[in-house]
């Protein structure tokens, strides 16, 4: 008997059901997924579709501006903008960042420190904004990534203005330097004010007026193809140029100074002391800012900042040292306006001075003394007995009282970054600062300059201006302002201008054949002014100062503070020579000389022009004369 096949229809039915729901969830599971793939493309990640869909057509680009350029008293550009090429890269173009940055690398030479920055760069720009690579493209550099073009999409060369130093090192100390806007720059600036700028003041007068010099970045809409290159520009807001900055600084005083430094680790600063406007200011040895502007390298960094010279240490305005005996005509002054003593107070000077009940002396700098000393011979001589005497008489309230009107111990207030304050010592500051008491011994030293105190050169120029003005205190100014009125000061509370009159006096004879500044000379124009020794490392009770048995670095600095004319004042100076006792007086010399050369020059070129002026009008005139 055949088989017979029976169908199970509960079976069968079974299976259906299994495969439906089964296809039924798949087809669930596939419309949820496109959902959620919807989702994501309409909601979350709409910002980057629409804006790849738009540069696919246009493309939004940030537009820098051009810096503010800084020119110096007589119109010469010490800061201006050059034209170069940068090799940027925009990475949302580019379909493999890592096998385009090696390409790149065989073509043209690329820095490890160009590639860090980029990749720091990376993570904080804006998207789809361009990168810079590399700056200053050589022709040959831009010729090898033209031929590769069309291998390179999202990698562009940009022509862009880069900051430039015509002076090199000559104006480091004023104008500073730009540089790339670091981390934590990038954190606290506006990101819209810098989107396609990559560069920042860091010192100096860049750093001071960065908002002034920076400008106002503007917006340009281009057509692109699918490779991103631009086929026209469909609209474009022009940019605003940064404004630019007139100094008082003078460029052929700069040289002056600077030659006159040449070899001589130190500072000079020179101020008019009718405006406060700094005619020069020098720190040397010094630094060529250019290297900066679009990224120092590690090697290159590291040789200036582990130059024992300190080449990068602006010591103009921060490089703190003891005023030495360059305080004596403040401290002469203080006694005076005081009533301490009056300017007939005599002492005999047997060579030092001791406090009563104290066996420690402390030693004029001429060994055997002076004789008999008055205020006039304790300037013109820099007798440093005199000097321990009035300090005694003040007490160290009132030689702070006193020093901290002419500006010391207090943070100039000077349109310049960095800037220290240096240091006024009082009885409050060393409880604060050492938790001990102020000892006899150290008013005593501060008579002389010597101690804790410690000033800046652009401290002292600003006093000796204060000296020169009897009492007016102008605030000290690199760029010239807006108005033709400079902000001034009080005059500080000296009672009489008869009171100044016997330090300023005691000031010019100190230049004199019989004075300490005997370097002076005899020239064609007066100075007042004073010098000074700084001790740089402690010389212990009964012995004597021996340079011969000294380093280099421990040898004591020369200081000299001055102003000229006597009468009326136009330029009042302080140099620092450091570890150089003995030249400060003749570095300070030559600067006034080429000062006043300068200003002949330019009396006698006012005058030519206005006889030339003169001598056209008349023959005009004789011209129409003859023809009537």
């Amino acid at each position: 008997m055949a088989e017979e096949t029976f169908k199970s229809f509960n079976s069968e039915s079974s299976l259906i059901d299994q495969r439906l729901k089964i296809a039924i969830f798949t087809a669930l599971l596939l419309v949820f997924g496109l959902l959620i793939r919807m989702y994501c493309l309409q909601i979350v990640e709409y910002k980057k579709f629409t804006t790849l869909s738009n540069d696919n057509r246009i493309l939004i680009q940030p537009v820098p501006p051009l810096r503010g350029r800084i020119y110096d008293d007589s119109g010469h550009l010490i800061a201006t903008n050059t034209p170069g090429y940068t090799l940027s890269i925009v990475p949302e173009r580019v379909p493999s960042l890592e096998e385009t940055l090696n390409f790149l690398k065989k073509i043209i030479t690329i820095s490890a420190d160009d590639l860090k920055y980029f990749h720091r760069m990376l993570k904080q720009r804006p998207p789809f904004e361009s990168i810079p690579l590399k700056y200053r493209l050589t022709q040959q550099e831009m010729a090898r990534i033209a031929v590769d073009q069309y291998r390179l999409p999202g990698v562009e060369i940009q022509a862009q203005f880069i900051r430039y130093y015509p002076y090199n090192n000559l104006f480091s100390s004023v104008v500073g330097y730009v540089g790339r806007i670091n981390d934590q720059e990038q954190k606290k600036l506006d990101p819209s004010l810098y989107r396609g700028t990559h560069i920042i003041g860091k010192t100096g007068i860049e750093y001071y007026y960065e908002n002034v010099l920076l400008g106002k970045v503007g917006y340009r809409e281009a057509e692109t193809d699918v490779r991103g290159r631009v086929r026209r520009i469909l609209k474009e807001e022009h940019p605003v140029k940064g404004r630019d900055l007139h100094l008082y600084i003078n460029l052929e005083l700069q040289k002056a100074v600077f030659e006159a430094m040449k070899g001589q680790q130190g500072a000079v600063v020179a101020i008019d002391p009718n405006t406060g406007g700094i005619l020069a200011m020098v720190s040397t040895p010094t630094f060529n800012p250019n290297l900066f502007v679009t990224g120092i390298s590690y090697k290159e960094y590291n040789a200036l900042n582990n130059d024992p010279a300190r080449p990068l240490f602006n010591r103009t305005t921060l490089g703190e040292y003891p005023p030495a005996s360059t305080i004596k005509p403040i401290m002469a002054l203080a006694a005076l306006d005081s009533q301490k003593v009056t300017s007939e107070w005599t002492i005999f000077d047997p060579g030092y001075y001791q406090l009563p009940g104290f066996k420690h002396k402390y030693r004029n700098w001429k060994k055997d003394g002076q004789g008999s000393i008055n205020l006039y011979k304790a300037i013109v001589k820099s007798n440093d007995t005199y000097f321990y005497n009035i300090a005694v008489k003040l007490g160290i309230d009132n030689i702070h009282k006193y020093t901290s009107m002419f500006g010391y111990g207090v943070r100039p207030d000077i349109d310049f970054f960095p800037v220290r304050g240096g240091l006024m010592p009082s009885p409050l500051w060393k409880k604060n600062v050492y938790h001990k008491p102020w000892y006899p011994g150290e008013t005593v030293i501060s008579g002389i300059g010597q101690g804790y105190m410690q000033v800046t050169p652009l401290q002292m120029a600003a006093a000796v201006a204060i000296i020169a003005n009897k009492g007016k205190s102008v605030t000290p100014r690199i760029a010239r302002p807006d108005a033709d009125t400079p902000p001034v000061k009080p005059a500080i509370t000296i009672s009489s201008e008869k009171k100044w009159q016997p330090i300023i006096k005691a000031m010019q004879d100190a230049m004199s054949i019989q004075g300490t500044g005997w370097r002076m000379g005899t020239n064609n124009f007066t100075v007042a002014g004073k010098t000074g020794t700084a001790q740089v490392i402690n010389i212990p009770q009964g012995e004597r100062y021996n340079p011969k048995k000294l380093k280099q670095y421990e040898l004591d600095h020369g200081l000299f503070i001055g102003f000229s004319p006597v009468q009326k004042p136009q330029i009042a100076i302080a140099v620092v020579a450091e570890n150089q006792s003995k030249v400060a007086v003749a570095i300070a010399r030559k600067i006034f000389q080429a000062y006043f050369d300068q200003q002949g020059k330019r009396a006698a070129s006012v005058t030519q022009k206005n006889s030339a002026e003169n001598n056209f009008s008349s023959a005009t005139k004789s011209s129409v004369q003859e023809k009537q």
